[in-house]
């Protein structure tokens, strides 16, 4: 029985290594809608100059609206990609100690949207933390406490493994 518990402790801190990789790569979408950001500002500042320069222009306030709708859009992105970057770290940071557990099972859920690499490590997370020794770790349980059967909460847990 000690064994599941120290082949879980190795799984959460691989996980916990995982989510900061994946965090790290998360940096990508962050600067692709900074860019987008910059380029809808860039339109909405030009808007003058262009409608001054060709006589076929479209009007200045709708150029002027799509460029801040493109940067309002670039960036919702990065604050999107900011915000699941830094529920990475710490659910990794979570992972790795045992704590808060449904916090990390909200971080793995959002990371499914990340597709490849966030849909595959939130769908092992949530493999991890659904297994009853992890849940015992999480609550600070001992390996000795699956034994103690005065404890009506964990009679027959020998059965279910």
């Amino acid at each position: 029985m000690r064994g599941d518990w120290d082949r879980d402790r190795e799984h959460l801190n691989l996980l916990g290594i995982f989510h900061y990789v994946v965090a790290g790569i998360l940096l990508c979408p962050c600067a692709y809608g900074l860019a987008y950001a910059g380029m809808g500002g860039l339109f909405s500042s030009m808007a003058q100059e262009l409608g001054q320069q060709t006589p076929n222009a479209p009007p200045e306030e709708l150029v002027e609206s799509m460029g801040m709708f493109v940067s309002i859009f670039g960036g919702g992105i990065s604050l999107a990609s900011l915000t699941l970057m830094g529920c990475g770290v710490y659910a990794g940071y979570c992972l790795q100690k045992q704590k808060k557990r449904v916090f990390c099972v909200v971080t793995a859920a959002l990371l499914l949207l990340f597709i490849p690499l966030g849909t595959i490590l939130g769908v092992f997370t949530l493999i991890v933390l659904g297994r009853p020794t992890v849940l015992d770790l999480f609550e600070g349980r001992s390996p000795a406490d699956a034994f103690d059967d005065d404890d009506p909460d964990r009679r027959g847990y020998r059965e279910r493994r």
